[in-house]
């Protein structure tokens, strides 16, 4: 084993995520490329927009920009997979790290946590009023608000994203095709399948 100190270090923009939650920089502000600070609505439109799915997204990067910040070692995309077991976690790290950067009050992350949980779990009422989960996006609001205001310490200067990427435009569209089918099975229920659907 080489005991060189001038042995070379990691270069900045290594790689911070690699397998077995080592991180190979020490934990810091790290500007994350995918994250970017962005308006409410636009994280709105995305959530509703494709029924869920960009939470998983928004999720997985949020971890991986903790993790980063704050040298855990944990696996970001697990945690995003399993996103209302592990939402407490995310925004408590959130606002911890906005707290230590002199950020106004904020919710608490508990009840936040819970409502998230409440709200994604009516996705399992009966099609058509499984659909206010869709709600669950309010109580992320406060968390995505506080990892705008360290997005822009992190990267002085930077603007907010302008428009949406060309991914978030495809899920975008995805999303309104599946939107178009559930609302035209609520206006003609005939067009679902016998089964298809839990009475």
């Amino acid at each position: 084993m080489s005991t060189d100190p001038t042995a070379s270090e990691p270069a900045p923009g290594s790689d911070l995520f690699s397998a077995g939650g080592i991180v190979a920089e020490p934990p810091g502000p790290v500007h994350n490329p995918y994250l970017r600070p962005r308006p409410i609505w636009q994280f709105v439109l995305l959530v509703v927009g494709s029924l869920g799915i960009y939470q998983i997204w928004w999720f997985f990067q949020s971890w991986r920009h903790v993790k980063a910040r704050r040298g855990l070692d944990v696996y970001p995309a697990v945690r995003a997979i399993f996103s209302p077991l592990f939402s407490y976690s995310l925004f408590r790290h959130l606002f911890e790290m906005a707290e230590e950067e002199g950020y106004p009050e904020h919710p608490p992350a508990g009840p936040l946590a819970v409502a998230y949980f409440v709200l994604g779990a009516l996705a399992q009422l009966p099609y058509p009023r499984g659909l206010v989960a869709m709600l669950n996006v309010v109580p992320l609001l406060p968390a995505v608000e506080t990892q705008n205001f360290l997005l822009r310490g992190e990267a002085k200067g930077l603007p907010e994203r302008p428009g949406f990427s060309p991914g978030e435009l495809l899920l975008l569209a995805l999303g309104s095709v599946l939107w178009a089918s559930l609302i035209a099975a609520i206006l003609d229920p005939s067009l679902i399948p016998p089964g298809a659907l839990p009475k």
